[in-house]
C-alpha cells in the first residue's frame, strides 16, 4: 500500500500484475471454456498439461506433495490456481540449467 502515485493509484509491483494475463491465466473465461471443452472431448488428463501453465502453483503444490498433477475439478477453487501464475514462481528459477531444453515447456 505504500507505493502509490501522486494521485493515490497502487503502483506497487503487484498491483500491476493484478491486471496482466499472468495473473488471469487461471480465472480466463474464454481458456476455462476450452479446458472444460477439451477435457470432456479427451479426458481429463488434457487438464494436466494446460494446468501446469495456467494455474502454476497448484500444479507444482500437488508434485512437491507427491500426488499426481491435479485436474480442473480439484483446482476450480484453489487460491494457488486462482493466482495464476505469481511473480514469486518464475522469479526464483534458478539459472542453472536455464536456456536448456530441459527447462522448456513449463518444466
Amino acid at each position: 500500500m505504500a507505493m502509490r502515485t501522486k494521485t493515490g493509484d497502487d503502483a506497487s509491483p503487484f498491483g500491476n500484475w493484478q491486471a496482466t494475463m499472468m495473473a488471469n491465466s487461471f480465472r480466463d473465461p474464454y481458456f476455462r471454456a476450452e479446458l472444460q471443452k477439451e477435457s470432456l472431448r479427451q479426458g481429463g488428463a488434457v487438464a494436466e498439461l494446460c494446468l501446469r501453465c495456467h494455474a502454476p502453483m497448484a500444479h507444482q503444490q500437488a508434485i512437491l506433495r507427491g500426488k499426481p498433477a491435479p485436474r480442473l475439478a480439484e483446482v476450480k477453487r484453489s487460491p494457488l490456481a486462482e493466482a495464476g501464475v505469481s511473480c514469486t514462481l518464475c522469479h526464483q528459477i534458478l539459472p542453472e540449467g536455464l536456456f536448456t531444453e530441459a527447462s522448456f515447456s513449463g518444466h
